[in-house]
């Protein structure tokens, strides 16, 4: 059966899901530790980093899962929220998780944050029709994505050392955590009102 990434990931069904990460974009590649070390064994004799990010993740998941909520709440009730509406913010927060494992989980490869850019820039772009979202942001996150797709590029291609020799995986750790938190802010920052407020301008027009 059709697996995601964070299945392998969670349930521990992929080789490599006792390791620190393999080449992916986790914090914990920033502990110094070599990335193929195990994920159980404490970081100063205290923080085991798989027990911990798990935690970390899940905690993400229902915050998250709770600003989906507070966002639509009256919309839901009202019957005011449009079908583009809810599927954009449906889209950002499947991106938002996709990120927060990513980021947050140990275990990850680098291919694993192929799901995040499709659910990203589908919602960016209804986000930038209803001038929620700059049309610079918007070109921004594309060349994000084509930098990933560089990035697993060199992989494919077995450049692997050089990553290593310069540090890609671990600049790159610190970028998508920066960019978690900034996406973060920016849904939290969207007002339910200009939802309902431009469906109720669809309905006049109407």
């Amino acid at each position: 059966p059709y697996r995601t990434p964070l299945d392998f990931i969670y349930l521990g069904r992929a080789a490599g899901w006792s390791h620190l990460a393999g080449n992916g974009f986790n914090l914990w590649m920033l502990t110094g530790r070599d990335m193929w070390s195990s994920a159980d064994a404490p970081i100063l004799g205290l923080i085991r980093p798989r027990a911990t990010g798990n935690v970390l993740f899940v905690a993400f998941f229902f915050y998250v899962l709770v600003l989906l909520w507070r966002r639509h709440r009256q919309a839901w009730f009202q019957e005011s929220l449009t079908r583009t509406a809810a599927a954009a913010d449906v889209l950002f927060f499947l991106a938002l998780c996709n990120l927060g494992f990513n980021v947050l989980m140990t275990g990850t490869h680098e291919r694993y944050l192929y799901h995040f850019y499709p659910y990203l820039l589908g919602a960016s772009l209804a986000y930038e029709a209803r001038g929620w979202l700059s049309r610079r942001a918007l070109i921004l996150l594309c060349c994000c994505a084509t930098t990933y797709g560089c990035f697993v590029f060199l992989m494919i291609c077995k450049f692997s050392p050089y990553v290593a020799k310069f540090h890609l995986a671990q600049i790159l750790a610190v970028f998508y955590g920066c960019l978690l938190v900034v996406l973060v802010e920016f849904w939290r920052r969207l007002p339910v009102t200009r939802v309902e407020q431009r469906s109720a301008k669809c309905r006049v027009g109407e």
